[in-house]
């Protein structure tokens, strides 16, 4: 990675190393991808080294990639399918509000022959009470999940090194 600087706009420009850097007589760099395409780049730029970050950057960056890892895993648990009534069902962010809608569509009636399709695509026939039993296995598997997950971020975010936050895993 090639590092410039404006100093005029104080704006920092990197390019990947295959970007070629012309310096003119007058010391006015030009800029031309691998392809020989001109970049349009202002002309008072310099090269600039970056400064090595602070021990604080190092831990919010830390802390920030780590929160990030969090939500992701308490994402991929809280939408996993969840086994009930002998079979499996999706519980994507997508089936659980499908079921909410229906649960309350319904007004606690099922309609004759009222069914929910499982992972296979089976038709499962379901009542209200088996159908709100499937929302409460799904909330009663995601709550657990989520208190973990906040109290994983309230530990990273109240970590005072690298290693204690890297420490934390799910």
């Amino acid at each position: 990675m090639q590092t410039f600087i404006d100093p005029v706009a104080q704006q920092v420009w990197e390019f990947e190393n295959d970007v070629a850097v012309a310096v003119s007589p007058t010391g006015v760099r030009s800029f031309t991808t691998h392809s020989g395409q001109s970049l349009s780049v202002p002309t008072t730029l310099v090269p600039y080294v970056k400064p090595a970050p602070t021990a604080a950057q190092l831990l919010a960056d830390a802390q920030a990639a780590r929160i990030t890892y969090i939500d992701q895993q308490y994402e991929t648990l809280e939408h996993a399918n969840i086994a009930y009534l002998g079979t499996t069902f999706q519980a994507d962010d997508y089936s659980q509000d499908l079921i909410a809608r229906v649960l309350l569509a319904q007004g606690g009636t099922a309609p004759a022959g009222f069914g929910w399709y499982d992972v296979a695509n089976t038709k499962i026939l379901m009542t209200n009470a088996q159908l709100q039993g499937l929302a409460n296995a799904i909330y009663a598997r995601n709550e657990p999940l989520f208190n973990n997950k906040q109290t994983k971020k309230a530990t990273i975010r109240a970590a005072t090194t690298v290693a204690a936050v890297q420490a934390v895993i799910w």
